[in-house]
């Protein structure tokens, strides 16, 4: 029985690039998060790590010693988050070769999403984008699954419901 090591995540990693299944700027941080972490703490026999033996909390302790340059928690947050994204990439890849990981949708600085540059209002993942003109001349958009439940419509009117200020 094969035993699934770090180096077979970086060349599933690869993989994605090369058949372009997700852009690089999304997968090297992968990768480096992973190449940081690993042959800080265990040398350069890093790749042979298997993924059974590890200990991801206990991996990035050791590197927050070994890391001297980096005093921002936030780095070691990240890094610990890439490489847990990465290593439950390849185990899902590895359990249905057909799965493809899907990159999350971030919010830009000026409070627009990628979601925005689709035309109509049809969204990526089965959501809609529903336009709403508020009284005061400002529109707002909600984002909602194509087939919202009765249940989850009334939680959802219930937490716009909590977020008003004044009537």
């Amino acid at each position: 029985m094969k035993k699934d090591k770090i180096k077979d995540v970086m060349e599933y990693l690869d993989s994605l690039i090369r058949e372009k299944e997700i852009k690089s700027g999304i997968v090297t941080p992968l990768k480096s998060a992973i190449y940081r972490v690993f042959e800080a703490v265990s040398g350069e026999n890093w790749s042979e790590i298997e993924l059974a033996n590890i200990n991801l909390d206990s991996y990035i302790e050791k590197f927050k010693t070994k890391a001297t340059n980096i005093n921002d928690e936030t780095t070691f947050t990240s890094y610990r988050s890439r490489i847990s994204r990465a290593i439950k990439w390849y185990k899902y890849y590895s359990e249905d070769p057909n799965w493809k990981p899907r990159p999350r949708l971030r919010a830009r600085n000026n409070a627009t999403s990628i979601m925005d540059k689709q035309t109509n209002n049809e969204v990526n993942d089965g959501f809609m984008k529903y336009p709403f003109p508020l009284k005061n001349g400002t529109l707002a958009s909600l984002y909602l699954p194509k087939e919202l439940r009765k249940n989850d419509a009334q939680r959802l009117m219930s937490f716009i419901s909590s977020l008003i200020t004044e009537e």
